[in-house]
């Protein structure tokens, strides 16, 4: 998924206005077409019978819930029944891409009507998703209860949409679809599909020479959906066997830091002079190859509480020599567990400009797993 856009070798012929306009007076016609017809299938959607649900318990941020519950006092609920694999970092590409384009759905109250998400995974797991990638619906967990393959989208199977009718305490099941029938609820089909090349999928009917690519290639991935949607900050915490002294210590020795790189990312020091101060500032030696390879980093020390906590904001010099923040910053906060040390490292990337983000392909450059295995690395060097 999320490839680069594949090159087109034609373009659409180049004609005058009026046979521009005819070509575009045929395809108007049939655009109407398209619409009066889902506008028939849309009323007769609106006649189909329901079938009565028994009692359903899901579970939602503040706990138990009743299906009928869910509703939150409207008559009617869409539901999206998001794929799930409990303990993975990444739910599936395609249901997190779809549900993160809903972020103002409280238009739906005019309609007497709500729009949720329900999995089968476990609700500790969905929220915390759901906080990762950014999302904005609401989420409930049907792990406990048959709902979700009583509603054809059993654990292990497939996404599906449904939609639902409330009757006091009863609830029915009005409508349902899956697969490609999903596509009338996203706006973002729709406008690709205005587009002179369209979705630039191998499947499609176009004209030779229009860029074309594997089937579902150019759509964001759940790691992509993080970075644009999702909090701008990644924590990690792991209790180090040594106490907090130790750990201080190499992390304010520029000259270990490299001790803390899971990858090859620090180098060494400039100054291994230690850190002793908030305002102080030490540059490392670095390489990222989309960064034009070896590279010199300003550190400014913006935290510094001894044994207790350290941080500092990495960006640049200026003409005049004045420190420059590139928009994101480390801070490792340490506290007392025994004999050992509870490490908490956070790496916030909130105020990196766009033109940055742009240049190097987006941020955060490493995924959310670089500091577990970064602690782990610290755990290592200062216990050897």
């Amino acid at each position: 998924m999320s490839t680069e856009a594949p090159v087109a070798t034609a373009l659409p012929p180049v004609v005058d206005k009026n046979t521009w306009s005819q070509a575009l007076a045929q395809l108007r016609a049939r655009e109407k077409a398209a619409t009066r017809e889902l506008d028939a299938i849309a009323a007769e959607r609106r006649r189909l019978p329901m079938v009565e649900l028994p009692e359903y318990t899901l579970v939602g941020a503040e706990g138990s819930v009743k299906l009928a519950d869910v509703f939150r006092g409207r008559s009617q609920l869409i539901v999206y029944n998001h794929m799930w694999t409990d303990g993975a970092d990444w739910q599936c590409g395609g249901c997190t891409g779809f549900t993160s384009q809903f972020t103002r759905l409280e238009f739906l109250d005019n309609y007497d009507a709500r729009f949720v998400i329900v999995t089968n995974g476990p609700i500790e797991e969905a929220l915390a998703y759901r906080e990762k990638v950014g999302n904005k619906m609401e989420w409930y967990s049907s792990a406990g209860s048959s709902f979700g393959s009583d509603v054809d989208a059993a654990p292990g199977e497939g996404f599906a949409v449904n939609v639902f009718l409330r009757d006091g305490d009863t609830v029915y099941r009005t409508w349902h679809t899956n697969g490609r029938g999903t596509e009338q609820l996203s706006h973002s089909f729709a406008l690709i599909d205005l587009l002179p090349w369209g979705r630039q999928e191998e499947w499609q009917d176009s004209p030779a020479g229009w860029p074309s690519r594997p089937t579902y290639s150019g759509w964001l991935d759940s790691p992509d959906v993080a970075r644009a949607y999702g909090p701008e900050h990644f924590v990690a915490t792991r209790t180090i066997a040594a106490p907090p002294a130790q750990v201080f210590a190499l992390l304010a020795d520029p000259a270990r830091h490299h001790e803390t790189e899971p990858g090859d990312w620090v180098r060494d020091a400039v100054d291994p002079k230690p850190i002793t101060g908030a305002g102080q500032m030490f540059e490392m030696n670095m390489f990222f190859d989309k960064a034009g390879g070896h590279y010199v980093t300003h550190n400014l020390v913006n935290v510094f509480e001894q044994d207790r906590a350290i941080g500092w904001l990495t960006g640049s010099l200026d003409e005049s020599g004045q420190h420059q923040p590139g928009g994101w910053n480390w801070r490792y906060d340490l506290r007392p567990v025994g004999t050992g040390t509870e490490v908490t490292l956070t790496y916030d990337w909130s105020a990196t400009p766009q033109s940055f983000r742009d240049e190097i392909g987006g941020m955060p450059p490493f995924g959310e797993s670089y500091l577990t295995e970064s602690l782990a690395t610290l755990e290592r060097s200062v216990t050897q």
